[in-house]
């Protein structure tokens, strides 16, 4: 990419401790929407939109994981607080009680399995296709629709 296109793509600079860190500048000058238009004046090879289409899914993948820890966890430590008030109480166990626990590194590696591979591709055509939709003339002069919600009005 072009040094011209590269001061384009990145529209504030980076602090100067950011700025010695290797390879962070080509990071940031991959596109941000890897499948849609790419801003006037800028020209995205294949090679950088697939590997935009890779950052993506990797931050996409690290917030998987993070949600699918924090929601694990929470969930094994609300379960096993129920079985250890039953016993407290004196309750015989129930079918229930006698169930293993999920795993949380696993849960995790699932969510971000998920999220990388499956939802930023998604999110990415869509984004894409909103972008193309949206830059329709016909599109344009339309009134823009207010949010339907249901109930009472």
């Amino acid at each position: 990419m072009a040094p011209a296109a590269l001061g384009k793509a990145l529209p504030t600079r980076l602090p100067p401790a950011l700025a010695r860190l290797p390879g962070l500048s080509a990071l940031l000058a991959l596109p941000a929407s890897p499948l849609g238009r790419a801003p006037a004046g800028v020209r995205y090879s294949p090679a950088a939109r697939a590997a935009g289409l890779l950052r993506l899914g990797a931050c996409y993948a690290a917030a998987g994981c993070a949600c699918g820890a924090a929601g694990q966890a929470a969930a094994n430590g609300v379960t096993a607080a129920r079985r250890a008030a039953r016993r407290r109480a004196g309750q015989p166990p129930s079918a229930e009680d006698k169930k293993l626990l999920a795993s949380v590194p696993r849960t995790a590696a699932l969510w971000a399995a998920f999220m990388g591979a499956h939802a930023a591709p998604r999110y990415a055509a869509l984004a894409a296709l909103d972008g193309a939709v949206m830059a329709l003339p016909a599109a344009r002069s339309l009134p823009a629709l207010p949010l339907v919600r249901g109930g009472a009005a």
